[in-house]
């Protein structure tokens, strides 16, 4: 039996709400995040990939199912190369798949960048290892993988 399809909007809508509810622990634990611009430790963050764009870095993102990325609209481009697996762009132990379709959030506003969230649908399933990971939200089994 095939598990639940949820849309796009309610995947980024879900992605809301459990990201601003956090986990107590993660978020206590500022020393495993991004603070003041300054990198958190190597193999501490492996659900997140970096968008390309002509082989340049656009945007760093989350990867919350196999087959989605979590980003923000102002990274929107019509073509994306997802990178992941590693934390520097030229690893040689990094894996890159092609991002098909985009899905901003319907109340976007351009000029207050109010709702600035969206999703990117990768061309195939992210392949999982010891060095990339789904972000929380997977957990919960809400996306069809």
């Amino acid at each position: 039996m095939a598990g639940p399809h949820l849309s796009p909007l309610l995947i980024l809508l879900l992605s809301l709400a459990l990201g601003a509810a956090g986990l107590e622990d993660e978020a206590n634990n500022t020393e495993e995040k991004i603070v003041n611009r300054s990198p958190c430790p190597r193999g501490k963050q492996l659900w997140q990939v970096a968008l390309l764009y002509d082989n340049e870095f656009h945007c760093s993102d989350v990867l919350v199912s196999k087959q989605w990325v979590l980003t923000v609209t102002q990274c929107h481009l019509r073509v994306y190369i997802v990178q992941m697996g590693s934390d520097l762009l030229l690893d040689a132990e990094l894996l890159e798949t092609k991002a098909t379709e985009s899905f901003i959030h319907p109340q976007y506003n351009y000029v207050t960048l109010t709702h600035d969230i969206m999703l990117v649908k990768l061309h195939s399933p992210a392949q999982l290892s010891p060095t990339t990971t789904l972000h929380g939200i997977a957990h919960f089994n809400l996306i069809k993988q």
